[in-house]
Order: structure tokens, then sequence, then C-alpha cells
């Protein structure tokens, strides 16, 4: 805008140099000064010009470059969005797997303790039954050895009464011997 303006200007003072005569040229500072002014002013103004294109081709480009950065922005924003959603997809079917693995272990560890809990009961009647059975055969054993020792008591017995009547017996047949040889 500021080299628009500097171009207007100096356009303007081109006009209104061509626009003073000659004469009146000579006047104020000379022909060959003002001829050279207006060539220097034409060449400032063809400058200026020149400028002007070279920036709003610089202007182009800056937008061009502009447009293009918006645009890889824009697509930038949208593979971030996929992949934001892509990473909620997973994250939401890790969650339900984790959850899904969450309630199988849980259910697990129920049977597990429900099993348990039977196995033990199992566990504590077959300890009962055990200790029953041992209670059993304790008594059994020491009825048994009851038995004994009152079979041995009876065999003792039984041997001192046999004994007694084999000396009875040994006694008799050595009275019947002496008998016989008396006879």
């Amino acid at each position: 805008e500021e080299n628009m303006k500097q171009i207007k200007e100096l356009e303007e003072k081109v006009k209104k140099l061509r626009n003073i005569t000659k004469r009146e040229t000579i006047k104020a500072c000379g022909y060959m000064a003002a001829k050279e002014k207006i060539t220097i002013l034409e060449h400032n103004v063809n400058t200026l010009r020149e400028e002007k294109k070279e920036n709003e081709r610089y202007q182009k480009e800056l937008e061009e470059v502009a447009r293009n950065s918006q645009n890889d922005a824009k697509e930038e924003k949208h593979e971030l969005i996929k992949k934001i959603k892509l990473l909620e997809k997973e994250l939401t079917s890790v969650t339900s797997k984790k959850n899904q693995i969450i309630e199988k272990l849980t259910l697990e560890k129920e049977q597990l303790a429900e099993q348990h809990k039977e196995r033990n009961e199992i566990l504590e009647i077959k300890v009962q039954d055990l200790t029953n059975d041992k209670n059993c055969l304790l008594e059994k054993l020491n009825n048994t050895r009851a038995e004994i020792e009152t079979v041995k008591r009876g065999v003792s017995a039984a041997k001192m009464v046999a004994e007694h009547e084999i000396r009875e017996i040994e006694e008799e047949n050595k009275v019947l011997m002496e008998d016989n040889l008396e006879k």
C-alpha cells in the first residue's frame, strides 16, 4: 500500500512536470535538469512498478504457501482424527477384553473357591470318617489285646492244668508201672 501511494505520488509529479511547458521548466530549473529529473522519476516509477510486481508475486507465493500449509494442516488434522478414532476403538476393544478377562477370572475364582469349599467339606468328612475308623480300630485292637491277654491267661491256666494233669498221669503211670512190676 505504501509502494502504491509512492507510485501514485510519483506519477502525479511526472504528470505535473510533463504538463509544465518547456519554457516554464527552463525558467524554473532548466530544461536539462527537468529532463534529468523526469528520467530519474520515470526510472523510480519503473523501479517501483517492478517492486510492486515483485511484491505482488511474492504475496501470491506467500498466499500459496499459506494455502498449502493450511491444506496440509487440514490433512494432518484429519489424519490425527482418524488415528484418534482408531486408538479409541482399540482402547474400547482392549477395555472390553480386559473386562471379559476380569469377569472370567472372577467367575473362575468363585468356582475354585466353591470347589475348595466342597473339597474341604469332603476332606473334613473323610478325616472324621478316618478318625472314627481309627478309633474303631483302636478299640478293636484294645479288645483284641484284652482277648489275647485273656487267651494267654487261659493258655497259662490250661498249661498249668495240663502240667498238673501230666504230673498226675505220670504219677498214676508210675504207680501203674510199679504195680505192673510187682505183678
